[in-house]
């Protein structure tokens, strides 16, 4: 199935599935911390509405979850706003929907767009004084919830992609057909 914007229960079951994303993020992420790596569920929200719905799309989702998220933060209000904003557009630049047609793509590019956001807020962290040791800064923080981040997208690009596109397993590129 792919996207339309006359095909509304697609999208409908996109915002019931972001709004379950956010939850997660709002009442279990703290508590999946190890150390100081916590996974981004509106990072991968963001990408989901990026990946299926294009560039404009996804900067409206990539602001609206970015202040969700910086609404929970203790740092830097605004930060993570900016930084999924960006996401959220640069990831919509893609051809095709990944999400629905190649779900490895969508890993890949998940895995990329998390591993720099990461370090792009990390970098904002320092700067503002939040941390002040780089090197445990950029592994303990940026790489660990990147990698972390990525981690969880992997099921829940899989879930969306059921939900969501309707499609089933045998239809995501798998070998076993």
């Amino acid at each position: 199935m792919v996207p339309t914007q006359s095909n509304p229960q697609m999208k409908t079951r996109l915002l019931i599935f972001s709004l379950v994303l956010v939850l997660i993020q709002i009442m279990f992420a703290s508590h999946m911390a190890i150390k100081s790596a916590y996974p981004n569920f509106m990072l991968i929200a963001t990408c989901l509405w990026a990946f299926t719905y294009g560039s404009k799309s996804g900067t409206l989702a990539g602001f609206i979850f970015g202040l969700i998220y910086d609404s929970l933060a203790l740092t830097s209000f605004g930060v993570m706003t900016l930084i999924l904003t960006v996401v959220g557009y640069l990831a919509g630049f893609q051809g095709r929907s990944p999400l629905v047609n190649d779900l490895r793509q969508s890993y890949f590019l998940l895995a990329i767009f998390a591993l720099a956001s990461e370090f792009v807020f990390g970098v904002f962290i320092l700067a503002f004084g939040f941390e002040t040791n780089i090197l445990y800064s950029l592994f303990a923080r940026m790489i660990a919830s990147g990698l972390y981040t990525t981690l969880f997208g992997i099921p829940t690009f899989y879930l969306a992609h059921r939900f969501i596109a309707g499609q089933n397993s045998r239809s995501i590129g798998t070998r076993f057909k």
